[in-house]
């Protein structure tokens, strides 16, 4: 009989004491998340997470969707400031709303190991949770009133949804309702609406009939802010006019530098020479990126990088970039050792729907603003593929006893 190895004996544990191991997993999540949020302090650093959390505010007071209590505005995406009503009616508290994401963090990764132990194997499943650990910006983020945590949760449970092929009727109005509110929330994952709509007939089994459905319920879900734009502020604002503004500042900066125009309030709505912005500037803009191909390409590359420029100077370190730089491109090394081991181990549905979504977000999000923080939700998800490939290096070491579920079968049914 073959001994076992520490690890495997690890494994086996786990396995046995799943529900143990949640437990325990999350309360001492919860109980970490709670600690460095204390030791956080009420201040909220960045100026984007006063917004949210003034918006979200006001709205609570019924003074709707505004900065000031004052003027309505669509400068921010909806959906945030929307979700922050849920922790804020409890306890109008930054603890409460920081607690909440830790939350949401834990769930995600209960979702994403049951997708991996279902494609891959239970041992698969429980590295991508260590990986995920181990990339220790998603625990900063959770720390945070930057929407990506919630967005990464959205993801992750409209993944388990399709994946599930569960076509009744409910589940694809739900699909749908969330991927609506997901771009609501966070509108560098707009990609996602083609990809729901053309894969998961393929993907999830889905009949088109029922991608339809679901694409009009997003629909119905994003155009019901634009309708809102249009009475409140008298032009139907797609989202959030922030976009326009990034957009603008990315590829007309010399127009950025001109507008003397503030997005974030206008008394009586737009301004005349805002009211191009969503449509005219756009036009701008893809024309500015067709002449100009090379800045569309140094953002893609962009979109793979470890560093970012923070916008409060004190929140930069060396030591945070090492271990960013460290943590990120070894998850990007095994996710893309994945397909390398295609010959070995089958590539299942859930490793094509995570390599797709991986790669149509940076092509999408190359076309305005990469950042580390919009690319979280994809190197979480990615982390899936990454714990499958490293279970099989670990057996090849010999630190890792094969088991009965280790093989990897072709799970793609």
């Amino acid at each position: 009989m073959l001994n076992k190895t520490p690890l495997s004996t690890l494994m086996e544990l786990l396995e046995r004491r799943t529900r143990s191991t949640w437990v325990l997993l999350a309360v001492t999540m919860t109980f970490l998340g709670l600690s460095y949020s204390i030791i956080l302090g009420p201040e909220l650093p960045y100026p984007d997470e006063n917004e949210y959390y003034q918006i979200a505010g006001h709205i609570l007071a019924g003074q709707g969707f505004s900065l000031d209590g004052v003027t309505p505005t669509a400068y921010r995406p909806p959906g945030y400031p929307i979700f922050l009503l849920l922790p804020l009616s409890i306890d109008d508290s930054v603890y409460t709303a920081r607690l909440l994401n830790f939350m949401l963090l834990i769930a995600s990764m209960g979702l994403l190991h049951a997708l991996v132990r279902r494609y891959a194997s239970v041992q698969a499943a429980w590295f991508t949770v260590l990986l995920i650990l181990l990339y220790p910006v998603l625990f900063y983020t959770a720390g945070t009133l930057y929407p990506q945590t919630l967005a990464l949760f959205l993801i992750t449970l409209i993944s388990w949804v399709v994946l599930a092929r569960d076509e009744s009727w409910l589940m694809t109005v739900a699909t749908g309702t969330l991927l609506g509110f997901l771009t609501l929330v966070s509108p560098t994952c707009l990609f996602l609406l083609p990809i729901v709509f053309i894969a998961a007939p393929v993907f999830g089994g889905w009949r088109w009939r029922s991608s339809v459905l679901a694409g009009l319920c997003a629909v119905a879900v994003i155009g019901s802010w634009s309708v809102r734009n249009q009475l409140v502020l008298g032009e139907p604002i797609f989202i959030s006019t922030n976009i326009s503004s990034i957009l603008e500042s990315t590829y007309l900066p010399e127009m950025a530098k001109d507008s003397a125009t503030d997005l974030r309030a206008a008394p009586d709505g737009p301004a005349p020479e805002a009211r191009d912005t969503q449509a005219g500037k756009l036009l701008q803009t893809l024309r500015s990126l067709m002449r100009n191909p090379g800045d569309y390409f140094g953002k893609l590359v962009n979109f793979f990088h470890f560093h970012n420029q923070m916008v409060v100077a004190t929140e930069q370190s060396l030591l945070k970039d090492i271990v960013m730089f460290i943590s990120y491109y070894s998850i990007l090394a095994l996710a893309a050792g994945r397909f390398l081991l295609r010959a070995r181990i089958p590539l299942s549905r859930l490793d094509w729907w995570i390599a797709l979504i991986y790669v149509s977000a940076a092509g999408f999000q190359a076309l305005a603003y990469t950042r580390i923080r919009y690319r979280l939700p994809m190197d979480f998800l990615m982390a899936g593929m990454a714990g499958v490939t490293l279970q099989w290096i670990l057996q090849q070491l010999g630190a890792l006893n094969r088991s009965t579920d280790g093989s990897f079968p072709d799970r793609n049914s």
